[in-house]
């Protein structure tokens, strides 16, 4: 396809268009997969009342993904993992103490 780019190639065509490092081409396509995935099922969420678990699981799908791809290293999933694990550490507390 003339003027066509490869999915394998994208972080370094946005990072030549906008004049930034390849890592950050790499982290700006991460961040737009991710964004284009994630948003809408934040949105169901709010308005059908979902778990937030759904979203956390679409973000870690298109963070493996992205990490499959050679987008995204694997530091930002190890890192979003533990974040994660720290946001539901009290409710998992709760729930075991049965507080």
């Amino acid at each position: 396809m003339p003027g066509g780019v490869e999915l394998s190639e994208f972080p370094a065509a946005l990072a030549r268009q906008f004049g930034i490092s390849e890592y950050a081409g790499n982290i700006l396509a991460s961040a737009i997969a991710i964004a284009f995935f994630v948003f809408p099922t934040l949105f169901l969420q709010k308005k059908y009342n979902f778990s937030p678990i759904i979203s956390i699981l679409m973000g870690f799908v298109i963070m493996g993904f992205c990490t499959a791809v050679g987008w995204l290293d694997i530091f930002f999933m190890l890192l979003m993992c533990m974040i994660t694990a720290l946001m539901f550490s009290g409710k998992m507390r709760d729930l075991i103490s049965g507080g």
